[in-house]
């Protein structure tokens, strides 16, 4: 191999190497919205046009996602189902609970990418709502609709609906 391959093989690896590093720390430096939290008693709606951000409870088509429901669990027994699932996956962490919400952070292995997944129980005790949502980025390829997808066939099988 000549020495000007050799070096335009070396500078694209430095780069390779930089440019992973950047985005690591771009990535876990993000900071948690604002946008967070219960607003009159429901979960944050996803921004128009949003492909990063999946939410039960609201009417956009785009972004909308089933409620969490378990056969013959009401109250804190289902928010305890559902809190035990999400935090049974890999690389979720509670970050916020008070009463019926729990606020976690999913966070991807590789880049450390986070993700905001929300639950809020109904006040009829008996749905959960969730949202999941990426803090960076337009566009999540599908991640948060597949995570809440996940969450919710886990919750259907540890029922046995």
């Amino acid at each position: 191999m000549s020495l000007g391959i050799q070096r335009f093989v070396f500078a694209i690896v430095i780069l390779a190497t930089l440019g992973t590093a950047v985005v690591q720390v771009w990535a876990r430096t993000s900071r948690t919205p604002d946008t967070l939290g219960v607003v009159d008693g429901s979960l944050g709606v996803c921004p128009a046009g949003s492909a990063n951000c999946v939410v039960s409870g609201h009417d956009d088509p785009d972004t909308t996602m089933p409620v969490i429901q378990c056969p013959g669990q009401v109250g804190a027994e289902l928010l305890a189902t559902v809190r035990d699932v999400i935090t049974a996956q890999d690389g979720i962490t509670v970050a916020d609970e008070t009463g019926n919400y729990v606020h976690f952070v999913a966070t991807t292995p590789f880049f450390g990418f986070r993700d905001d997944v929300e639950i809020l129980m109904r006040a009829n005790l008996r749905f959960v709502d969730i949202r999941s949502a990426s803090r960076l980025g337009s566009d999540d390829l599908g991640v948060n609709r597949q995570r809440v997808l996940e969450i919710l066939a886990a919750v259907e099988a540890r029922c046995g609906s």
